[in-house]
């Protein structure tokens, strides 16, 4: 999971409510300061990849 902030006094605020929301197992992460999201006045960007186990479709 990689999260651009743009204010990083924000960081730790950020890592308390993850922390609570995935509970201990949470992915490896990065916290990256950005000085401008899209849109302006956006405060966090997530982007994280999930992997699902395969399934068997031929299988009910």
């Amino acid at each position: 999971m990689t999260v651009f902030i743009t204010d990083v006094r924000l960081g730790p605020e950020f890592l308390r409510i993850r922390k609570e929301i995935l509970g201990r197992d949470f992915p490896a992460s990065a916290l990256i300061g950005v000085s401008r999201l899209m849109p302006v006045d956006g405060l966090l960007e997530i982007q994280a990849i999930a992997v699902l186990p395969c399934r068997d479709t031929a299988t009910p």
